[in-house]
């Protein structure tokens, strides 16, 4: 399902990336990583393949990604290079071979989307009132002429389904889903009926099964699913239902739970999660604790727990936990990676749950010898007689001194490069290192308290 919080930092049309497909090889994905507010981009094993250099940027897909540069929008390959430059603003990752793009109208005028192909030329340009509406799949798409005409193009910009209909979906398993009155068609690539489905609502199929809903009691839509070629597999019973993906889809029961069924319909996880998203690669992320604010009717207002704080792991087809709840969202994974986040931060971990990117921090490197630090005493302007008895004592602390006092102890075992050594004497100081004590003892004198 989709119902996980899910604030990441890619300045991708303000809500995220762009999807990968979800069957992708480790070797052919590359993930996005931001340094120093410029984006780039990483292999599953976490290692840098392209450089952060850009202001913004979309998912890799079919090979290419689309990035901004100064404003400019482009297309780049897996080596960074860029393949071409596109007129407008690109709306979502390449799908058999094209890729919406769309032009600002102007001051309250909706966006004006198009197809480009793989060449960055254009398949289908938006003009008049016509504009793609989504993107291809099955080899068609939705488009749209005016605001409640909806029709289907083929992938070469030709119109195959006149826009007739109120809505369309995008198409699925080379079905497509239209509302009309009384319910819902499922269309032929053609544009034929394959069948008409009764209903309150339906989505179009994955899996072979198609989601639909019908008003039950209290005026609430039930969910069940609908085989792509008609008839009903699993009756309409469930609150929400998602699509099925890698043999699971979730449902939500009327106590609020979320629980996964299997094909034929079982439950195949009990409903036990405040959350559960898709599966993908064997594993599927969700949360057990939490609120998300919905309450089964007619629980009173007062008695409606608010939200809460989820806590996402990994469970299996069979609803054990593979990677333990720790992380405050979660997505899929792709290509053995998937990213998290943790008290606002996000990152990226590998199916064992250890974390791929960022790099863990480089240690503090010891201190330069006195000699290198400053000899002439300019460093030590400023400094409270706090800082400058510290200073003093670090000269000792490279040669490993053992302190008593307890602050000193404190601070200095702190540091990885100090190493005490119970036989240190002064007569293991250099003159470098007796220069630099007489300049702070001098500042001392000085200083402030």
């Amino acid at each position: 399902m989709n119902l996980a919080p899910s604030t990441w930092l890619v300045p991708w049309m303000a809500a995220g990336f762009i999807a990968l497909p979800l069957c992708a090889r480790a070797d052919e994905v590359l993930l996005p990583i931001v340094v120093h507010d410029k984006w780039g981009f990483i292999d599953t094993t976490g290692k840098v393949v392209i450089e952060p250099r850009f202001d913004a940027v979309g998912r890799f897909s079919e090979g290419l990604a689309a990035v901004q540069e100064k404003r400019e929008w482009s297309f780049i390959d897996r080596s960074g290079a860029r393949v071409f430059t596109v007129e407008g603003e690109p709306r979502g990752a390449f799908h058999e071979g094209r890729a919406r793009v769309c032009f600002d109208r102007g001051y309250l005028q909706p966006y004006a989307c198009g197809a480009i192909d793989r060449s960055g030329k254009w398949v289908w340009k938006p003009h008049d009132e016509k504009q793609i509406a989504g993107d291809f799949r099955s080899g068609r798409a939705q488009f749209q002429d005016g605001p409640i005409n909806w029709g289907y193009l083929d992938s070469d910009g030709k119109e195959v389904v006149p826009p007739i209909y109120r809505s369309a979906f995008q198409f699925s398993e080379r079905v497509g889903v239209v509302p009309v009155s009384g319910g819902f068609r499922f269309l032929e690539l053609d544009g034929s009926v394959r069948f008409f489905l009764p209903a309150a609502a339906a989505r179009p199929p994955h899996g072979g099964l198609a989601a639909f809903g019908r008003v039950a009691e209290h005026h609430h839509v039930l969910w069940g699913f609908i085989a792509a070629e008609g008839g009903i597999v699993v009756p309409p019973r469930y609150l929400e239902v998602g699509d099925f993906a890698g043999g699971r889809a979730t449902f939500r029961n009327r106590d609020g739970h979320w629980g996964y069924l299997a094909f034929d319909g079982h439950v195949a996880i009990a409903p036990r999660f405040r959350v559960a998203l898709d599966f993908a690669e064997g594993l599927a992320a969700a949360s057990e604790q939490g609120h998300d604010g919905w309450c089964a009717p007619p629980t009173p207002e007062p008695e409606c727990p608010r939200e809460g704080k989820h806590r996402f792991g990994y469970i299996d087809p069979k609803g054990k936990w593979v990677i333990r709840p720790a992380f405050d969202a979660a997505e899929a994974f792709e290509g053995g990676a998937a990213r998290v986040t943790v008290d606002g931060r996000w990152r990226y971990i590998n199916k064992t749950g250890a974390t791929i990117w960022p790099p863990p921090p480089a240690p503090m490197a010891a201190p330069a010898p006195a000699a290198q630090v400053v000899a002439t005493g300019d460093d030590l302007a400023g400094k409270s007689s706090g800082e400058l008895r510290r200073l003093r004592n670090e000269v000792y602390a490279r040669h490993g001194r053992v302190f008593k006092d307890p602050a000193l102890v404190e601070y200095f075992t702190a540091q990885p490069w100090y190493k005490p050594d119970p036989s240190f004497s002064e007569s293991q100081l250099t003159d470098e290192d007796r220069v630099r004590l007489e300049l702070i003892r001098a500042a001392e004198k000085k200083a402030a308290p």
